[in-house]
């Protein structure tokens, strides 16, 4: 495995064996603190949302599962699985233009 990329605690490294990376957070034991994905710009979209504290609009429950075992804020956590239990709605803003007719 090669060390691609590395912000704050995150590497992101490649496995040329697999084909995918790993993303892992050295503030964290490797069992519970790391993750597999197919791409690199998902990697990198994952540690942004880490590291700004934020949940995406449109995405699938592994890469929530994913935001969950990378992150060390336990209010952040709560709030993923929250959103992944369904009791919580993801937020969402429509603009409704003002000049449109009904």
């Amino acid at each position: 495995m090669k060390l691609i990329y590395t912000k704050r605690q995150f590497k992101v490294f490649y496995s040329e064996e697999h084909k995918n990376y790993l993303v892992l957070n050295v503030k964290k034991p490797f069992s519970k603190g790391h993750t597999h994905t197919q791409h690199y710009n998902q990697t990198l979209y994952m540690i942004d949302c880490v590291i700004k504290n934020k949940i995406p609009k449109k995405c699938n429950k592994y890469f929530l599962v994913s935001l969950t075992r990378l992150a060390k804020d336990k209010k952040y956590i709560e709030k993923i699985e929250r959103v992944l239990n369904g009791e919580e709605p993801k937020q969402s803003y429509r603009n409704v233009p003002k000049n449109f007719r009904r």
